[in-house]
C-alpha cells in the first residue's frame, strides 16, 4: 500500500521517537524527515527505486516527502525509529526544510563521524526520556539540533530545489494528501476511479497515470490493500463472522476476501485468526492508530533500558549530558 502518513508527534514537540518490529510497510511518505536504525535483525528498504539491507547499528536517513517501503529479512527485526519536522530550524536554518540527503545508508565503515554522532545522540535521547527528569524536551531538543548538525557537516546531500521546483511539489504533496484521505474515508463503499476523478476535478486517464506515478501502484492496488489492513484488524481483534468481516471492509464476496488473505499470508482468515494474533507479524507498522502516541511512548520505555545499553558509548552516563560537557569526546 502507499499512503501519505500523519505523523502524531510526541506532547506538542517536533519529534517522534518509537521502537516497531516491521513485518511489511508498504510504500508510505510523510512531511517528516526519519532515521531508522535496527537494534536487532535487519530489514530491508526500498527507496528510489533503490534496495538497501540495513543490519543492527547501521542507520539509514529518509527525506521528508520521499516515498519508501519497508520489508522483514529471514531473521527477526527491531528498529529504532526517529522522526521530526525539519522546520523545526526555519527561524535559523532554514535550508534544512529543503535538504536532499543522497547517502541515505549511513554505516560505521563508510561515513564513521556522522554514525557515532547519530549513535550518541539517539542513547542521549532515549536516557533523557526513560529518565524524564523536569524539563527532558529542551534536552531532546538539544540532540535534536546536534543530529542536524551531525547531517548538515557531516553527510552527504545538496541542499535542494528552487522555489518553482518547492512549489511543484508542494502541489503533488497536497493533491496526493487529498486523495488518499478520500479513499481512506470511503474505500468500504463501492468507490471508483471515476467517482476520485470527479471528487478532484480531474481527468480520469490523468489521476490513473497519477496515482501509480506517484504512489507506485495502481488506484485498485490502493483500494484492495485498505480493505485488506482492514479485514486483518478485524479478523484479529474481533469476534466478528466472516461475512461480516467481508461486509464491513468493503469486500463484494467472501471469495475475494479469502484470495486477499491466502496471496498475503499463505493462509485464509479463520486460519490466521485460529493461530492467533502472534502467529502472524503485524501487516504495517503502528502508525496512525487513535492514542498511539502515548501507546508508542509507554513501547519504548519498556524497553528503554535493553536499547539504552546497545547503543551506550563511554561518553554517555546517567547523569551527564554529553552535548553540554566540554570535556565529553565523541568518537571519531
Amino acid at each position: 500500500m502507499a499512503e501519505y502518513e500523519f505523523v502524531e508527534h510526541m506532547g506538542g514537540m517536533v519529534i517522534r521517537m518509537f521502537v516497531v518490529t516491521i513485518y511489511k510497510r508498504q510504500t508510505h511518505f510523510h512531511s517528516d524527515i526519519e532515521i531508522l536504525m535496527p537494534l536487532e535483525g535487519s530489514v530491508q528498504i526500498d527507496l528510489a527505486g533503490r534496495r538497501s539491507l540495513v543490519h543492527t547499528g547501521d542507520f539509514f536517513i529518509i527525506n521528508r516527502n520521499e516515498a519508501h517501503s519497508l520489508m522483514h529479512t529471514q531473521e527477526p527485526n527491531t528498529l529504532l525509529v526517529l522522526q521530526f519536522s525539519p522546520n523545526f530550524a526555519k527561524d535559523y536554518y532554514p535550508q534544512l526544510s529543503h535538504i536532499n540527503i543522497l547517502q541515505h545508508h549511513i554505516t560505521k565503515m563508510y561515513m564513521p563521524r556522522l554514525h557515532d554522532e547519530l549513535r550518541t545522540a539517539f542513547a542521549f535521547m532515549l536516557r533523557c526520556m526513560g529518565e524524564h527528569r523536569e524539563g527532558f524536551q529542551f534536552e531532546l531538543m538539544s540532540a535534536l539540533n546536534t543530529i542536524a548538525c551531525a547531517i548538515v557537516r557531516y553527510g552527504a546531500y545538496n541542499d535542494g530545489q528552487n522555489d518553482r521546483q518547492a512549489a511543484g511539489e508542494d502541489k503533488v504533496r497536497q493533491r496526493l494528501v487529498g486523495i488518499v484521505d478520500y479513499l481512506q474515508k470511503n474505500f468500504k463503499s463501492g468507490v471508483s476511479l471515476a467517482e476520485l476523478a470527479r471528487q478532484e476535478g480531474l481527468d480520469m486517464t490523468y489521476l490513473s497515470h497519477f496515482i501509480k506515478d506517484n504512489l507506485g501502484v495502481s488506484f485498485r492496488e490502493y483500494v484492495n490493500r485498505l480493505r485488506l489492513e482492514c479485514a486483518v484488524d478485524l479478523v484479529l481483534h474481533t469476534k466478528l463472522r466472516m461475512i461480516d468481516v467481508c461486509m464491513e471492509c468493503g469486500y463484494s464476496d467472501c471469495r475475494y476476501m479469502n484470495k486477499a488473505f491466502i496471496q498475503e499470508f499463505g493462509m485464509t482468515p479463520a486460519q490466521l485468526r485460529a493461530q492467533g494474533i502472534g502467529a502472524q507479524p503485524t501487516l504495517t507498522s503502528d502508525s496512525g492508530q487513535p492514542g498511539s502516541a502515548e501507546q508508542r511512548f509507554q513501547n519504548l520505555l519498556a524497553v528503554y533500558d535493553r536499547v539504552c545499553s546497545q547503543l551506550e558509548t563511554n561518553d554517555i552516563s546517567r547523569n551527564k549530558n554529553p552535548f553540554l560537557d566540554k570535556s565529553a569526546k565523541l568518537s571519531t
